[in-house]
């Protein structure tokens, strides 16, 4: 099993680049959080508009699109997504922001992907492209990541 886990992860290698990832911890907001609407400043710097904690993290992965259907809130929605595959190594959750170059992407919905053994071999996240806020909040990343104004 260990040969075919590592074939999976050189197919993923080889059309894989590099991203970042915004991973939010949900435990500690920020205190950008408006105390009457309970909503956080879409322009804040700090959580890039989130309400929450950010860390932002550098990672390889590969990704394609693909037509799909999100279901959220008992509404079904056709769109075209953005699919990432993303090496177990590098940790990734729902509600997570991938940012691949200008574009913000929303993960959506996210499959751990496991062998017969049950070990982690990679996660394919479903994105949907980043609507609200979404040239502020890339305003600020850049200015985060890039040092830029």
């Amino acid at each position: 099993m260990r040969e075919f886990n590592n074939g999976i992860k050189r197919i993923i290698e080889k059309f894989s680049y590099d991203f970042f990832i915004v991973q939010q911890d949900f435990k500690v907001k920020c205190t950008c959080i408006d105390f009457t609407t309970k909503q956080a400043d879409p322009l804040c710097p700090k959580c890039l508009g989130t309400g929450r904690k950010i860390k932002i993290k550098k990672m390889r992965g590969a990704s394609s699109d693909s037509s799909g259907s999100f279901r959220i809130s008992g509404v079904s929605e056709s769109a075209t997504m953005t699919i990432f595959y993303i090496d177990a190594k590098y940790p990734v959750f729902e509600d997570n922001i991938i940012v691949d170059g200008d574009d913000a992407f929303m993960v959506h919905r996210l499959e751990r992907k496991k062998t017969t053994n049950k070990e982690m071999v990679y996660y394919k996240a479903f994105c949907n492209i980043k609507k609200v806020h979404s040239t502020a909040f890339m305003k600020n990343f850049n200015r985060i990541v890039k040092g830029g104004s």
